[in-house]
């Protein structure tokens, strides 16, 4: 089934060994829960190939984490922030998704420091995923929290962006359109668009509650079925 394949993680150089712990966790987590052997986690880290750079020192396509974050710089038409429709794109088309590569098709979480936009209505995201493909997800908005609260607060991003990535939220009832649609329980599928106090929020009530609703582990047992 293509919906059970590995999830990728990739990561900008620079991101701190907490906010990295904090992906991984957040993704292993949501891993277990959805119980399929074939969803493992791979962490790719901040990868180069050895053949990543030209002589001319430009970058290869699809060769390195450099490359798909100056996709979404030359992208992007603000100045400190990256095009997240642009580096999901990008990964969309990596050659080494299919077989006749050599590769295996698989979810990605691209983890970056750097601050990201989607689209000219929007000020800011914290993430952008796309169902069956994988997610783009900064760190950038908890930064100035302190070690606990940035963890557990990226670890809700994780499992929130994942989440999109497994196909939430596509049902009508207990749920809303507000930037993508999400659910309107108590769950890591809400919206947070005030950063960082609605994500703190959130985080706080997973660890009191849980990380997902009824009504979204019902949807995930459904995409995997």
């Amino acid at each position: 089934m293509a919906r059970l394949k590995p999830v990728h993680i990739i990561n900008q150089q620079g991101l701190s060994d907490l906010e990295k712990s904090a992906v991984i966790d957040g993704a292993s987590e949501l891993i277990e829960l959805v119980g399929a052997p074939e969803v493992s986690l791979v962490d790719v880290g901040a990868f180069r190939a050895d053949n990543y750079l030209n002589r001319d020192g430009s970058l290869n396509p699809f060769l390195s984490v450099d490359w798909y974050i100056e996709q979404g710089r030359i992208k992007s038409n603000r100045k400190n922030q990256l095009n997240s429709v642009e580096i999901l794109d990008k990964l969309a088309s990596d050659p080494m998704k299919k077989e006749r590569n050599g590769g295996k098709n698989h979810y990605d979480i691209f983890v970056l420091k750097d601050d990201l936009y989607a689209g000219d209505e929007t000020n800011f995201v914290i993430g952008s995923a796309r169902s069956s493909r994988g997610t783009v997800m900064s760190t950038n908005r908890f930064k100035e929290l302190d070690d606990r609260r940035k963890y557990e607060c990226i670890k809700t991003e994780t499992l929130h962006e994942l989440g999109h990535a497994f196909g939430l939220i596509d049902r009508t009832h207990n749920a809303e359109y507000s930037l993508g649609r999400h659910c309107t329980n108590i769950c890591v599928m809400r919206q947070g668009l005030r950063l960082p106090n609605d994500w703190v929020r959130m985080t706080e009530d997973r660890l009191k509650y849980g990380a997902f609703c009824s009504d979204c582990k019902d949807d995930l047992e459904k995409y995997f079925d």
